[in-house]
């Protein structure tokens, strides 16, 4: 029996274990490609004979189901060794290390550096992730420690017991240090040169300065601000003389849609958030989302900036279209 670990990565509960394996004679070690060659013979410790059947069987498969390749049509598929090798060296140097919206808290030119950042989901305040950039240019994925497990860290004295702290807290300060270790420890590096517990408290000291990384949550002012952008470049033009009403914009289908592409978001993202601001007008008998306009139908009516209102107001009465 021979015993081996494997480091198994993967979501951020996944742990580093043990793995025994047993040792089996034959090794089924059939290499795939899309060539006429479909086995390393020499690979498989059993009879010539079994194992041209297997690649017979493996290349007749894949011939039923995968249409030949023209290679008339492909480019020559040598590789460019010196760019292979420059990438190579960029990555070493960290060139590829996605550094927007992180900031550096530990580390030197010649050790894994961690960086963090705070990330908002669901509208929250930004919730802290930490990234490790290795010295071979490879980096960790987010790992998260949230705000309230640093918070219960601190008030059990990071899990040390001392007088003036109260046991439970201690003991739930500890399990949960524990969890964040199962959570993060698979990616650590010994030449960080600093524990665990080391790290909470300055990730914690961090919070203030770290940068914030909204993703995909939009924020209204961009929202927003992208709308009136997009009714004032289209208002004059013939086709859009409905858009500007008393007191709302009214867009139709297709208006945010372009609004959503010019954001590069989604439409129901963009409509949740004027939802949540109340930007959008609706009315007990709106369908979904949207009301129905008079001479133009169902519309998306985002409120007007009453500052606005006055200089904007066009409100053709019947149907809009006929002013064309």
């Amino acid at each position: 029996m021979e015993c081996k670990t494997e480091r198994m990565f993967g979501n951020e509960g996944d742990l580093e274990r043990n793995v025994t394996f047993e040792q089996i004679e034959v090794s089924n070690n059939i290499m795939l490609n899309n060539q006429n060659e479909l086995c390393d013979k020499e690979n498989l410790n059993t009879s010539s004979e079994i194992a041209n059947k297997i690649c017979k069987d493996l290349n007749k498969a894949q011939e039923n189901f995968i249409a030949p390749v023209d290679e008339e049509f492909l480019a020559d598929d040598t590789l460019d060794k010196t760019i292979w090798e420059d990438i190579n060296k960029a990555k070493e140097s960290g060139a590829f290390i996605p550094t927007k919206y992180l900031t550096l808290i530990h580390g030197s030119e010649t050790t894994t550096k961690i960086f963090a950042k705070l990330v908002v989901r669901n509208g929250n305040r930004g919730e802290p992730v930490i990234v490790l950039a290795y010295t071979d240019g490879g980096v960790s994925p987010e790992l998260e420690i949230s705000k309230a497990e640093l918070m219960r860290i601190s008030f059990g004295n990071y899990g040390v017991k001392e007088n003036g702290f109260d046991k439970k807290d201690v003991a739930y300060a500890s399990t949960l240090i524990k969890k964040i270790g199962d959570r993060i420890l698979p990616y650590w590096e010994f030449d960080i040169g600093m524990t665990l517990m080391e790290l909470l408290k300055l990730l914690s000291g961090k919070l203030s300065v770290l940068k914030i990384d909204r993703g995909e949550e939009l924020d209204v002012k961009m929202v927003y601000s992208f709308i009136y952008k997009y009714v004032q470049r289209v208002k004059s033009h013939p086709a859009k003389c409905y858009i500007i009403r008393r007191g709302f914009y009214a867009l139709i289908s297709e208006d945010i849609l372009e609004v959503a592409s010019n954001m590069n978001s989604k439409v129901p993202t963009i409509i949740k958030m004027l939802k949540q601001n109340n930007l959008l007008h609706l009315q007990d008998s709106s369908v979904g989302n949207q009301c129905e306009v008079k001479g133009v139908g169902s519309c998306y009516c985002i409120k007007m900036l009453a500052k606005y209102q006055e200089n904007e107001v066009q409100d053709f009465s019947g149907n809009a279209f006929d002013q064309l």
